[in-house]
C-alpha cells in the first residue's frame, strides 16, 4: 500500500496487487483508494485494474465516489498510440463542489454526462455530453441545460441549450476549424475560423459578478441575437447585446447603480454602446462607447448631472456633475475628466486611542524554525487595474464634519493614479468658515488652506 500526506488537509491511500510480472499479460489491482481533500473524501466501491499487454494499457472498472457524486469508466491505450476510453459522470452535485471549493456564492444543480475518447492521441476524437438540472446562483435559475460538444481532428461543434419554467431562454450553436499550429497557441487561435449563433430571450446576469470582485452584487436580464464568423485575427460579429432592469452593488459605493435598458449593436470587429442612462438614486449619468473585439480595447464618454454618490464606508457623500472619458483594455481602465462636487459632505472618523505594543527584541524568535504561508495577498481591483488623471472642483457648501470639526470648504484638486500606484493629489482645499472643537472649548475658524502636494503618501499641508 502507499500512504501519502500533501499536507495535513491533504492525504491519499492506495492499495495495490499485481500479477503475472514475469509474463506478457501484467495485471495491477486496486482494491481500495481513497483521496482526502480538506473535509471531502473520495474512494472506489468496486476494485480498478490496469491490464499491460502488447506495449499498451487496458484500464477497466475505474470507479471514485464522494457522497452521491460518482465517476465511472475505462481507458485502453494501444501500443500504436490508439486510445479508446470512456468516462461517465453520475449525479454531480453542484453544491457539494461549491463546499469543496469553499465558493463565495455556492452553485446549486447536478450534472450528468459521458466523455467518449477515440482516434490516436495525436488526432483524438472527442465526444461530449452534458446535462445539468435545477441550475441556481444568486438570483439564476434554470431548469435544465444541456451541451453537446464533439471535436475531431482540426474541427469543433458546439451544441448548447437552456431552458427555464419549459421555456428555450438560451440556445449557442457553434462549429469551428482549429488547425494546430506548432509555433504556439496565439497562432493556432489566429488561424482558427468558425461560426456561431446565440439566441437568448432574458437570462439572469447575477453569474456574471464572478469575473470582477469589486461588484458586490449583481441583478438583471440579459437579452442576446449574436452571429458572428471569422477567423480569431478578424472576427465579424453582427446582432445586438441588451441589459435590462439592471442593479450592480459595487465594493467602492454604498448606493446602487441602476440601468433600466442598454443596447450595444455589434458589426464587424467593433461593438457600439448607445447612449445609455445611469442612476444612483439622485441625479443621473450618460454614457456611450465602443469596443474593439480584437484586443478587448474600448472607449467611452459621460456626462454626469447631479449623479449621486455615497462611498464605502459611509463618510463621504457628493452630487456630481462634469464629464469623463475611459479608455483601455480589459481589464485596465484608464479615466480622465472634469468633475464639480457638489453638495459635498465629508465625515472624519473619530481616532481610536493607540495601545503602545510591547518592545520585541531582535533575537525574540531565532529559536523559531517553522515559515508560516498564509496565502497569496489578495488582489485590490481599483489599485492594480484603474488609472485616474481628474480635475476636481469643489465649489462652496461642502461640508467637513467630525471630530469636533464642523468645517465649510471650496477649492480645486487634481488627482492622479497609474496602475499599481497609490494616489496622487495635488491643489489647495480653503476654509469659508467654521468651527473647531478641542478639550472642550470650541474655536471659530475665519480663513485657512489644506494644500495637497502630490506625495504618494496623502499628507496635507495646514
Amino acid at each position: 500500500g502507499v500512504h501519502i500526506t500533501e499536507a495535513p488537509d491533504r492525504k491519499y491511500e492506495a492499495e495495490f496487487k499485481a500479477s503475472g510480472l514475469d509474463t506478457e499479460e501484467k495485471l495491477i489491482e486496486i482494491p481500495k483508494i481513497k483521496l482526502a481533500f480538506k473535509d471531502a473524501l473520495f474512494e472506489n466501491k468496486r476494485p480498478i485494474s490496469a491490464l499491460l499487454k502488447n506495449g499498451g494499457i487496458s484500464v477497466s472498472s475505474f470507479n471514485l465516489y464522494h457522497k452521491d457524486n460518482s465517476a465511472v469508466g475505462g481507458l485502453t491505450l494501444g501500443a500504436a498510440g490508439a486510445v479508446n476510453g470512456e468516462l461517465k459522470l453520475e449525479k454531480l452535485d453542484l453544491a457539494d463542489v461549491s463546499s469543496l471549493l469553499r465558493a463565495r456564492f455556492p452553485i446549486k444543480g447536478s450534472v450528468s454526462g459521458d466523455i467518449n475518447i477515440g482516434g490516436t492521441l495525436k488526432t483524438p476524437t472527442i465526444s461530449v455530453t452534458a446535462s445539468a438540472k435545477d441550475l441556481a446562483y444568486k438570483q439564476f435559475k434554470n431548469d435544465e441545460l444541456t451541451l453537446s460538444l464533439l471535436h475531431f481532428g482540426d474541427d469543433l461543434e458546439l451544441n448548447l441549450r437552456m431552458m427555464d419554467s419549459g421555456e428555450e431562454v438560451l440556445t449557442a450553436v457553434a462549429d469551428a476549424h482549429i488547425p494546430l499550429d506548432p509555433s504556439g497557441m496565439e497562432r493556432t487561435l489566429q488561424r482558427a475560423r468558425y461560426t456561431a449563433r446565440i439566441k437568448s430571450t432574458g437570462i439572469d446576469i447575477s453569474p456574471l459578478m464572478i469575473f470582477n470582485p469589486e461588484i458586490q452584487d449583481l441583478d438583471g436580464k440579459l437579452i442576446v441575437d449574436i452571429t458572428a464568423a471569422g477567423s480569431g485575427g478578424e472576427p465579424d460579429v453582427s446582432g445586438t447585446i441588451e441589459l435590462k432592469d439592471v442593479a450592480v452593488n459595487l465594493l467602492m459605493l454604498r448606493n446602487d447603480i441602476e440601468i433600466e435598458h442598454a443596447v450595444m449593436d455589434l458589426s464587424g470587429v467593433y461593438g457600439t454602446l448607445r447612449p445609455v442612462l445611469i442612476k444612483t438614486g439622485k441625479g443621473e449619468g450618460s454614457f456611450m462607447g465602443k469596443i474593439d473585439f480584437r484586443d478587448l480595447s474600448y472607449s467611452a464618454k459621460g456626462t454626469m448631472e447631479g449623479m449621486h454618490v455615497r462611498t464605502y464606508p459611509n463618510d463621504v457623500t457628493a452630487n456630481l456633475d462634469g464629464t469623463i472619458d475611459v479608455t483601455g483594455k480589459y481589464p485596465a481602465s484608464l479615466i480622465k475628466g472634469t468633475i464639480t462636487v457638489n453638495d459635498l459632505k465629508a465625515i472624519v472618523p473619530e481616532k481610536p486611542i493607540k495601545e503602545i505594543e510591547n518592545i520585541r527584541f531582535i533575537d525574540e524568535d531565532e529559536e523559531k524554525e517553522e515559515f508560516i504561508y498564509t496565502g497569496a495577498a489578495k488582489e485590490d481591483f481599483v489599485q492594480d487595474f484603474v488609472a485616474m488623471d481628474l480635475d476636481v472642483n469643489i465649489p462652496r457648501q461642502s461640508w467637513i464634519k467630525g471630530s469636533g470639526a464642523n468645517i465649510e470648504v471650496q477649492g480645486r484638486l487634481d488627482i492622479n493614479k497609474n496602475y499599481k500606484e497609490p494616489y496622487l493629489i495635488t491643489g489647495n482645499i480653503d476654509v469659508v468658515r467654521g468651527d473647531y472643537q478641542f478639550m472642550g472649548r470650541l474655536f471659530n475658524i475665519e480663513s485657512g488652506t489644506v494644500s495637497f502636494r502630490g506625495k504618494k503618501i496623502v499628507d496635507p499641508f495646514l
